[in-house]
């Protein structure tokens, strides 16, 4: 299937059997989104930092600064970066309930077994994130931006089923690992195209509406966190439709001969 297809297909967000749970995910994925824009920030302790860190020849990338140590990490730097990680946090297992209840819908679980399953999934989740997310932050220490960067994405991509496969099966972390790996090799560059797809449109959209409205930090809150939180929905959506077509290795997205057949009538 084309990337088209599928980001088509992630528009359509909307679109579960419980109404009533899409609209609970977005109205959390919106308001951890407004939290993430709005909330106040030390910019100039973080332009210091953020000058440090391109300066660094752990960057990679050369730039030259009269900078000779780390500057002083301030109190609101610390509360404000921690509120990003949170609530990327949050914005995540919305996107990975989204994926699981999509998933579950079409293999034939009901709402609340599939939100069973997920919520049972959960803790394994955490240690996953805590453990990627461990290994990245110490091997920042030992390796360029760019690299460091780089091995984010492939590490992403190569893990992307391993949330479903948490949240759908019993399996063990080390066996769904190793099934995620074995199921996105050869399809990873696919992957990539479809969530940076997505991604540019949803942020090419946001910008576009932007440029009509004031500068102003609760317009960006509002309406940044309307393309954000349909963004969460989107990629959770998105998820579920490459599980079953790169995963499950199926030609066609379940259910879509009758939403063609929908869409025709009306």
């Amino acid at each position: 299937m084309r990337p088209l297809a599928l980001v088509r297909e992630s528009f359509r967000f909307y679109r579960l059997q419980s109404q009533t749970l899409v609209r609970v995910l977005f109205l959390c994925a919106y308001a951890m989104s407004i939290l993430r824009s709005v909330f106040p920030s030390d910019a100039e302790n973080l332009a210091e930092i953020y000058k440090f860190l391109m300066s660094s020849p752990y960057s990679g990338l050369g730039l030259a600064s009269g900078q000779t140590g780390m500057p002083a990490i301030s109190q609101g730097t610390l509360i404000w970066v921690g509120v990003q990680l949170v609530t990327s946090l949050f914005l995540l297992l919305f996107a990975f309930a989204y994926a699981s209840f999509y998933v579950a819908e079409h293999e034939g679980d009901t709402v609340r077994t599939g939100a069973v399953k997920y919520l049972k999934s959960l803790p394994r989740l955490m240690a996953f994130f805590f453990m990627f997310f461990g290994i990245s932050f110490l091997s920042s220490a030992m390796t360029s931006t760019l690299i460091l960067v780089f091995l984010l994405i492939a590490g992403a991509l190569t893990l992307y089923f391993l949330p479903l496969l948490l949240s759908r099966t019993s399996m063990k972390m080390m066996w769904a690992v190793n099934r995620s790996f074995a199921h996105t090799r050869g399809h990873r560059f696919y992957i990539f195209n479809c969530l940076l797809l997505v991604t540019f449109l949803i942020g090419m959209l946001r910008n576009l509406f932007l440029m009509f409205l004031p500068a102003d930090i609760w317009v960006d809150g509002i309406l940044g966190g309307f393309f954000s939180a349909a963004l969460t929905l989107m990629h959770g959506r998105l998820m579920g439709g490459l599980y079953f077509i790169v995963f499950k290795q199926q030609e066609t997205l379940p259910g879509t001969a009758a939403k063609e057949s929908e869409e025709s009538a009306d």
